[in-house]
């Protein structure tokens, strides 16, 4: 049963994989505001076939996408440089995308070219995955209960950061702090 249920998630996967193929940059413009409504019903139904995916195979971490980034990012020096920035950053709440380009010496909009060319993702989207991708492991190893992580991790409100959490990885974080205990 287990095995049908992997290979049927493969097959979700796949057609999630041609859905945002044939969509083009649907990500890039969904995120801009500047798609038609077919369009947006396409990415949506990629999102969702991917996340019925994960449900079925029980896997808690984000799709092929965006899971373990961090490896997947390209080796850049620059990317690195940025990522290394938003880890010393991490626990600070004020830490936004104006104190990253100050940071780097650079502009906001060079930072949002920069990063979005190496990574497709927004700078406020690669904060949040790194805050979420820490505080995934945080979770992990089980030290600290979803409040603690949540303000290591740079948010004040544990609202905030569930919100956030299920988003990126589509299950609660005291669920997913749960499965490792």
């Amino acid at each position: 049963m287990q095995e049908r249920l992997v290979r049927y998630s493969n097959e979700l996967n796949k057609v999630a994989d041609m859905l945002a193929e044939a969509a083009g940059s649907l990500g890039d413009r969904v995120a801009a505001g500047e798609t038609d409504p077919v369009s947006r019903e396409i990415f949506d139904l990629s999102r969702r076939l991917r996340q019925i995916s994960r449900e079925l195979t029980g896997d808690t971490l984000p799709d092929s996408g965006h899971n373990d980034f961090l490896l997947s990012l390209p080796d850049d020096t620059t990317i690195r440089r940025i990522i290394g920035i938003i880890y010393q950053n991490l626990g600070r709440t004020e830490f936004t995308v104006n104190a990253l380009s100050k940071a780097m010496g650079m502009s906001r909009i060079n930072l949002y070219l920069k990063i979005r060319e190496k990574t497709r993702m927004t700078p406020v989207e690669l904060i949040r995955a790194v805050r979420m991708h820490e505080a995934a492991r945080m979770l992990r190893e089980g030290n600290s209960n979803v409040s603690e992580v949540a303000y290591m991790v740079g948010y004040n409100e544990t609202r905030y950061f569930s919100r956030y959490f299920k988003a990126a990885f589509g299950i609660l974080p005291s669920a997913f702090s749960r499965k490792f205990k």
